[in-house]
């Protein structure tokens, strides 16, 4: 049988300081502390100290491991009681933290390590060390909050997906709603301009920053015709805020993607229902925007996310006698709607415009001929009928009819009017005449106006008509190809021409003109306009069933 264990002897199990306490002992005979073992490589020492406190203050203790053991593992563990303390109090089996060394020394080392406690070393360098070093030295040693308020300050979001590459823990944190809501307010409460950009048909900047074209889109491209084997690079179609949709041929078009060139998200649409026309009208519109915010929310609490954010793309198709059909795509259902579309007057199909723009929950196409808009909402109810007649889809399906809005004076037939774009509100159309060097120029907004005819229309109404003379040095008379290619999305008085392949910045008021870009490269014809928000929209998740082949996530 085991022989019991001694009992300490009396007087020597308390020693009157903790700095009495600076080694073990040999030998179990000898030992002046409270065991924990028969062993005496496990063996504790113990101390009386004063009366202490751990308030707003830190324990630390330092423990060494003599080498003339020569042991080949060691460890301490540290428990602090009140009262006097007996041996029965310790146990067999306490818990003791080992390491293994391969050197006396080196066990003596790492046993103060091990135990997460500064080695003599250190508390020395530590008294001497001023306040600010002993500081966070990485900003890696920042709390989550802290970490957030700095990134949340960079100048643009384009900079905060670029950290998104540093660790998974920034990632996480800048995926954060917090963190998104907080970014929107600082970029709200600096007022910080919603940057926007012009690309073609192609995905090329306009104007090109370089005198070869800027190609926005061209890495997302990338992607998509090595996922699906395509040959040629998508053409955009249409665009809203900074998504674009684009497809896979410029004619008879079927196969969809909407992406966006900022965060190299991706997704494809299922292919278009029934048969492919050669040339059809094509719409890009969302219902809400991804985010929304309070002015008065100076924290930036209330930013509220719109995760549910509904795109839809409609295809208008050739006319049939006195209707339309219409194809119309919602990311929510993931699925394409067949739909007829009435129209309440004759117009020519093929006089509007390829391009369609976006103005408050509608889509609107143009017209060159007089000041004539074709608008469709397919977001608003009321713009809804069911059908049930032989022109309909005989099921009661929810089909949309198609609004116009008409001037009483239409245009004089000398002017060829073209949609430019939209700038503080209000939608411009223009005319420019290059041998005079004249530009007229219209304005529309939404509001009610007597000179609108069919207030079904959207009320969009003709605001402002002004005309425009420029500069007459701008560039020689002769045999001069001259064209009018946009409006800066970001300056709404500056225009650019091309004049012999070149491009030419020209302000309207105060006529001053310069050529920026000579032989550009960028092919002639409509211009997309792709706004940077302050934190990028994300592309829409489709429901399982509905992805048409792929998606970057």
């Amino acid at each position: 049988s085991t022989p019991p264990e001694p009992a300490p002897i009396a007087g020597q199990c308390l020693k009157p300081t903790l700095n009495d306490c600076t080694s073990f002992n040999r030998n179990r005979i000898a030992d002046n502390g409270i065991q924990t073992s028969r062993d005496a490589k496990r063996v504790a020492g113990s101390a009386k100290i004063s009366e202490l406190s751990n308030k707003n203050r830190t324990l630390s203790s330092n423990t060494l491991m003599s080498s003339e053991q020569e042991i080949e593992c060691g460890g301490a563990s540290m428990k602090l009681a009140s009262g006097f303390l007996k041996q029965k109090q310790f146990e067999e089996d306490i818990q003791c933290r080992l390491i293994n060394c391969d050197t006396p020394t080196k066990g003596r080392k790492r046993s103060q390590s091990s135990l997460g406690l500064p080695t003599s070393s250190q508390l020395k360098r530590s008294k001497r060390s001023s306040p600010a070093e002993r500081r966070p030295s990485s900003i890696d040693d920042l709390p989550d909050t802290a970490l957030v308020e700095i990134l949340c300050r960079l100048p643009s979001s384009k900079f905060v997906f670029q950290c998104q590459c540093v660790s998974k823990r920034w990632r996480t944190l800048i995926s954060d709603p917090y963190f998104i809501g907080r970014f929107v307010h600082i970029q709200g409460y600096r007022k910080t301009p919603k940057m926007c950009t012009l690309i073609s048909q192609k995905g090329e900047e306009f104007p090109p920053k370089m005198p070869w074209s800027s190609k926005l889109l061209t890495p997302v491209f990338k992607q998509i015709m090595s996922f699906h084997s395509l040959r040629k690079k998508p053409v955009v179609v249409a665009t809203y805020n900074d998504l674009v949709l684009c497809c896979a041929t410029e004619d008879y078009q079927r196969n969809y993607y909407i992406c966006n060139a900022y965060t190299m998200q991706w997704v494809a649409l299922p292919p278009t229902p029934g048969r492919c026309h050669d040339w059809v009208l094509v719409g890009f519109i969302c219902d809400i925007p991804y985010y929304n915010s309070k002015k008065e929310d100076w924290k930036g609490h209330n930013v509220q996310l719109n995760a549910k954010c509904v795109c839809n793309v409609v295809r208008i198709l050739p006319p049939d006698e006195s209707a339309n059909d219409e194809n119309i795509f919602s990311s929510e259902t993931g699925e394409w709607r067949e739909s007829v579309v009435a129209s309440p007057r004759y117009f020519d199909f093929d006089d509007l415009e390829d391009i369609s723009f976006a103005y408050n929950g509608m889509l609107y196409w143009t017209s060159d001929e007089d000041l004539l808009f074709v608008g469709l909402g397919p977001f608003n109810d009321n713009n809804m009928t069911t059908s049930s007649s032989s022109s309909g889809n005989g099921d009661g399906v929810i089909d949309h009819k198609l609004h116009f809005t008409v001037f009483e004076e239409p245009l004089n037939g000398r002017f060829v009017v073209e949609y430019l774009g939209m700038f503080g509100g209000c939608v411009r159309m223009c005319d420019f005449k290059e041998a005079t060097k004249t530009l007229y120029v219209w304005e529309f907004k939404e509001q009610d106006h007597d000179r609108m005819v069919d207030g079904a229309a959207g009320r969009l109404c003709l605001t402002n008509h002004r005309v425009y003379q420029l500069d007459p040095n701008m560039y020689p008379d002769g045999p001069f190809t001259c064209e009018m290619q946009a409006f800066d999305p970001n300056n709404k008085d500056i225009l650019y021409l091309r004049v012999d392949g070149d491009i030419i910045k020209c302000n309207i008021h105060t006529k001053k003109w310069s050529r920026i870009v000579r032989r550009c490269s960028v092919r002639n014809g409509d211009y997309w306009p792709v706004e940077l928000p302050w934190w990028p929209t994300p592309v829409p998740r489709l429901p399982r069933h509905a992805h048409g082949g792929g998606t970057s996530s």
